[in-house]
């Protein structure tokens, strides 16, 4: 691994997760709303075009924990938010 070779650097967790496949419609909001349904979402936000205003079709979920984060991922995988499928980008 990368940090084995630095000891002195420690990781640090951090309880975000990156959805794609998001509607153009969807909004940060939106976005924090459905997924605090499924644990204490810290932080919402989805990357939009700066002239449209519209999604890019991504965003990121930041949990308050870690067991949050697993669980909006383990809720949300490949289900269908606003008419398009999110899912995860390998985290685990």
């Amino acid at each position: 691994m990368f940090f084995s070779q630095f000891p002195e650097v420690s990781c640090i967790f951090v309880a975000s997760v990156f959805f794609l496949g998001l509607s153009k419609r969807t909004t940060s909001e939106g976005l924090r709303t459905a997924f605090a349904q499924l644990g204490d979402v810290a932080d919402a936000k989805v990357v939009t075009d700066r002239i449209s205003g519209y999604s890019k079709g991504f965003g990121f979920v930041r949990y308050a924990t870690l067991e949050d984060s697993a669980k909006g991922i383990a809720g949300m995988d490949d289900k269908i938010y606003r008419a398009m499928c999110a899912t995860h980008d390998g985290l685990q």
